[in-house]
């Protein structure tokens, strides 16, 4: 896949930018971004996300508590569905949305012991944002270890001598204080003379030796519309490879207005419209077309008399 420092080396190339000053890293990056982010919304227009965006992870139950935070990089808070598993109960946990959910919220909170769980959104707090309400509120918790772990920066592995690592299992949701990216859960795990490898969802934003880090038992599968990965530096990837001709060209226009009476701008926007309707007609074709139904045989009733 290409990554950041790829395609900007391609538009440094193209443009000869190699000795100019007048475009910073910076700016470049703030173009790349802004490419992206208009890929992203033509996505959500067409209402396609779950092609590219669509993520899960797992949302650790704790006793009495009823509200949980959203994950960090949820697209317009849109929750696709949420899945209630523990070992061999397994059912979705509906959105409250009729018009007494409010007195339906309250109803389940009353009747905890044999009542499925349902969720709500709420926003009461202008310092944590919109959270997820369960409802009823949970009379159960999730099993949490912790286990002293290192690990090298952007390696998505961690190593242990712990033994309660033999009860970690995959899915779980993996948090520490510093290092362990948000939204990050096991894949797999082996163990070698007394030594466990965990393998993470994620790699590690930094290096930790002997740090506790929480490995936690979901209980709930919260899966969801994710925003595109936007890069912060040159290593990394560019979140919709399909579309790095839009990209790159978006960001040699941005370039190219940088520089005043520049006689390749009309000719580089021209191409920029190309690829953008190139780019647009492509994601069109990836829409359904609702043609699911198949046409009733009314044979016997043309041919009776």
């Amino acid at each position: 896949m290409t990554t950041w420092g790829q395609l900007k080396e391609e538009v440094v190339d193209e443009l000869n930018l190699a000795d100019e000053v007048f475009v910073t890293p910076t700016e470049m990056l703030g173009y790349c971004r802004d490419a992206i982010r208009f890929a992203e919304a033509e996505i959500h227009k067409l209402a396609i996300e779950d092609r590219y965006f669509e993520s899960m992870t797992g949302l650790p139950l704790a006793n009495l508590k009823r509200d949980y935070a959203l994950p960090s990089n949820i697209y317009g808070n849109k929750i696709t569905r949420m899945v209630y598993v523990n070992q061999n109960i397994i059912y979705p946990i509906e959105r409250l949305t009729n018009l007494r959910r409010y007195e339906d919220a309250a109803y389940g909170s009353l009747n905890s012991a044999s009542q499925s769980y349902r969720y709500m959104i709420v926003n009461n707090d202008k310092n944590v944002g919109p959270r997820i309400r369960i409802t009823p509120t949970p009379r159960e918790a999730a099993a949490v270890y912790t286990l002293s772990c290192s690990g090298a920066q952007d390696q998505a592995t961690v190593t242990t001598a712990s033994a309660s690592a033999a009860l970690v299992v995959a899915d779980m949701v993996v948090s520490a204080a510093a290092g362990v990216p948000s939204n990050t859960s096991v894949v797999g795990i082996s163990e070698s003379l007394g030594t466990y490898t965990i393998t993470l969802s994620e790699a590690l934003e930094a290096s930790l030796l002997g740090l506790d880090v929480v490995f936690s038992q979901p209980l709930v599968q919260l899966w969801f519309i994710r925003q595109a990965y936007v890069p912060e530096v040159d290593a990394d990837i560019i979140d919709i490879p399909e579309f790095q001709t839009f990209i790159k060209q978006y960001v040699k226009v941005e370039c190219i207005k940088k520089e005043k009476l520049n006689p390749m701008l009309p000719i580089e926007l021209g191409k920029l419209e190309v690829v953008q309707n190139q780019m647009i007609a492509t994601l069109t074709e990836m829409v359904p077309d609702q043609d699911d139904e198949i046409e009733k045989d009314l044979d016997i009733y043309r041919w009776s008399s």
